[in-house]
């Protein structure tokens, strides 16, 4: 949005942003949801703290923004050190005025200084008063990244829950956990982990074949798509489903049982994705030293598994992704519990959650409908919902 840091150019950048924001609302005007963006800041960057501020009015609505943070701005903030906001576009006359200059080593150019923990303390603050910006630790990421030997990652999709390179795509699908329960509720209540892994192997196959048939605006986003066939299978309706197994959400028990329902569709998602290279071949950026070594995900997969990923190669580069699923557990899966999280509320109000045939100004109650009655009767007496801090 313009690299020279003057104050006109910081008005171009926000009147960019806004640009785009006002795009999604068109976007939203041709049908049911609203257009979304993810804008992301490296921490170092001179302009982190009106990026910080930037939602403070209102403004950007349909932007979710986050703060890339390096190991480098951890640590200073753990140490309580300084941090460098740098960037390689030459500073103007006031900020070379107010002491602004030239590293020698990187050629870089440094603003100005601030204390890290400073910094950090209004992305918390900013994070408390209204939910953002979020913060994506970028050098993790890339050391957890599958294909960290041919791409670097800097961005999200606007929900975050899977970092992308330029013109990648989410093809995600998330698997509703509380049809999975046998006995709900009762003594003898069971995950049904045979069934799951099922679904989950099916699943892995349909996100695969989305990449084939879906139509792509542009040719650097099909190119991207086929070279990597990035898909990202996850699940919602977990707090539910803790629930109706008689766990509560912040127990050891109900951390073991969220460890080995993952584990499962971990497992079942690489098992298909190599049966499907040896149907239709691997993705062509597959190479089996790179993907295997390192500090990848990859790296840490069981071993049984990477001699067959070795053996015979694997469909997708990336394979998945636990989305906060806010829309889809309401609109697809009777308003079970979202993604991951415990239930915020047993019922609450919710603005206009369908736009296409209503008023902007109608509300809609919102109660659980994964769980009767009895069952949030039940749930109410022994598990209490986490309310914000």
């Amino acid at each position: 949005m313009g690299w020279q840091h003057t104050k006109q150019c910081v008005r171009s950048r926000k009147l960019y942003a806004c640009f785009l924001t006002a795009l999604a609302e068109t976007v939203e005007s041709a049908g049911a949801r609203r257009g979304a963006q993810m804008g992301v800041l490296r921490c170092d960057h001179p302009d982190i703290e009106e990026f910080i501020h930037a939602k403070d009015k209102g403004d950007l609505k349909n932007f979710n923004i986050s703060v890339g943070v390096s190991d480098a701005f951890m640590e200073a903030v753990r140490q309580d050190g300084e941090f460098a906001l740098i960037h390689r576009a030459e500073p103007g006359v006031s900020q070379k005025s107010a002491g602004a200059y030239q590293a020698k080593d990187t050629g870089l150019w440094v603003y100005r200084k601030l204390q890290a923990r400073d910094l950090w303390d209004q992305i918390m603050q900013s994070t408390y008063d209204h939910a953002e910006p979020g913060v994506l630790f970028l050098d993790h990421i890339n050391r957890d990244n599958n294909l960290s030997y041919c791409e670097t990652i800097a961005s999200t999709n606007p929900c975050a829950e899977q970092p992308l390179p330029p013109y990648g795509c989410c093809c995600l699908g998330s698997i509703d956990l509380t049809r999975f329960i046998t006995n709900p509720f009762e003594s003898n209540a069971e995950f049904d982990h045979a069934a799951f892994a099922e679904v989950a192997r099916v699943a892995t196959r349909m996100l695969d074949n989305v990449l084939d048939v879906t139509v792509w605006p542009l040719p650097q986003q099909q190119e991207e798509a086929r070279n990597k066939r990035r898909v990202g299978l996850g699940f919602t309706g977990l707090g539910d489903t803790l629930v109706m197994l008689n766990l509560r959400y912040d127990s050891q028990e109900a951390r073991d049982m969220a460890r080995r329902i993952s584990e499962v569709m971990r497992d079942t998602a690489y098992e298909a994705s190599i049966e499907l290279a040896r149907e239709r071949g691997a993705f062509p950026l597959f190479n089996a030293d790179l993907y295997l070594s390192g500090q990848t995900f990859a790296s840490r997969l069981p071993s049984a598994l990477k001699d067959r990923i070795r053996a015979h190669g694997l469909r997708n580069s990336h394979l998945l992704s636990i989305a906060p699923t806010g829309t889809i557990s309401l609109a697809f899966a009777d308003n079970a519990s979202n993604g991951i999280e415990p239930a915020f509320s047993w019922s609450y109000t919710r603005k206009n959650a369908w736009r296409m045939a209503v008023s902007r100004n109608m509300r809609w109650k919102i109660t659980p409908g994964a769980c009767t009655a009895t069952c949030v009767a039940k749930m109410r007496r022994s598990h209490r919902p986490l309310s914000p801090r």
